[in-house]
């Protein structure tokens, strides 16, 4: 099953998932931040960021449920304190943390039990940050590399009757980590201009809007993106309207790098073996006819935040 797929090829998604920028742990992490938790953190993508940015002065926690993943992380990130735990069952005290931050991980919890969770552990003040990483597919080539992923979705996709999955499964990634879905090209956010928001953007895959298919499959499989992108909290939860910030960048990949990308998606990990052979040779043939063999590849950042209220 997908979400149990992603510890199978743990070390490749620590080398190829890309981090978020700076600027949004940033923005989601409150200053004066004295415990930061990491929370579904795979394999520390996100947990390394936070230890750099902290330097020192803040107590770092990571908590992953899947054993291979965990141990990648430890191994990476030796200035973090590594937890087995889940969203749903968040293994520290009361109000011990000032920022609870989840990267391409809000679609595999379980909202009305993690989100209790988190409001629990969360000081009062302290955020809430939920962060979405994608590739901008306002740029042609990155929209037909995108299409690539999105089939071996399709090849494989998951009945609906199976989500949302509980948070003690590994999360689905970097897919671009994109839940976050680009506006119109003629429609671009400017990348520091927070505003009040209901729900984020896609999980860590490219855009269901952005694929071409047909009407039918369409509708479909945007009720489900829908539902898998809603960050909405249960009736009573002491935490704030929720305020979002986009941030445009761009990292520097090479075409093996973008090659093994896309390998560490669920869709792809769970072919069998002669569809995922011949999956990857078409990737290789599309990153083959690329005229550069380096490129800046466009992203797009996605962080909402909320506050923990009194209560």
């Amino acid at each position: 099953m997908r979400r149990l797929s992603f510890g199978s090829v743990a070390g490749d998604y620590d080398r190829y998932r890309p981090p978020p920028p700076p600027q949004a742990l940033d923005w989601v992490v409150p200053p004066g931040a004295q415990a930061v938790l990491d929370l579904a953190a795979g394999t520390g993508v996100v947990t390394r960021e936070l230890v750099r940015r902290a330097a020192g002065t803040q107590r770092i926690i990571a908590v992953e449920p899947d054993e291979r993943m965990r141990a990648v992380l430890a191994a990476g990130c030796p200035e973090a304190e590594v937890l087995a735990g889940r969203g749903e069952d968040i293994p520290l005290p009361d109000a011990s943390v000032d920022a609870v931050v989840i990267s391409a991980a809000w679609h595999w919890l379980d909202p009305e039990r993690a989100v209790p969770e988190m409001a629990r552990v969360l000081r009062v003040g302290g955020r809430l940050g939920v962060i979405w990483v994608s590739r901008d597919v306002r740029v042609p080539w990155v929209a037909q590399f995108n299409a690539l992923a999105h089939e071996s979705r399709e090849a494989d996709r998951p009945r609906e009757a199976d989500q949302p999955r509980g948070a003690d499964q590994p999360r689905g990634a970097d897919q671009p980590r994109g839940a976050d879905q680009p506006r119109g090209a003629d429609q671009p956010r400017g990348a520091d201009q927070p505003r009040e928001a209901d729900q984020a953007g896609g999980a860590d895959q490219p855009s269901e809007a952005d694929q071409p298919r047909d009407a039918g499959r369409q509708s479909d499989g945007a009720r489900v993106r829908r539902r898998r992108r809603e960050v909405t909290f249960p009736p009573g939860t002491p935490l704030s309207a929720v305020e979002e910030l986009t941030v445009e960048y761009s990292l520097p990949r090479t075409k093996d790098q973008l090659f093994g990308l896309l390998g560490t998606y669920s869709g792809v990990i769970t072919l069998d073996p002669e569809r995922r052979a011949e999956f990857a040779s078409r990737v290789r043939a599309f990153l083959d006819r690329q005229p550069w063999d380096r490129v800046d590849l466009p992203m797009i950042c996605r962080c909402l935040r909320s506050t923990r209220l009194p209560g």
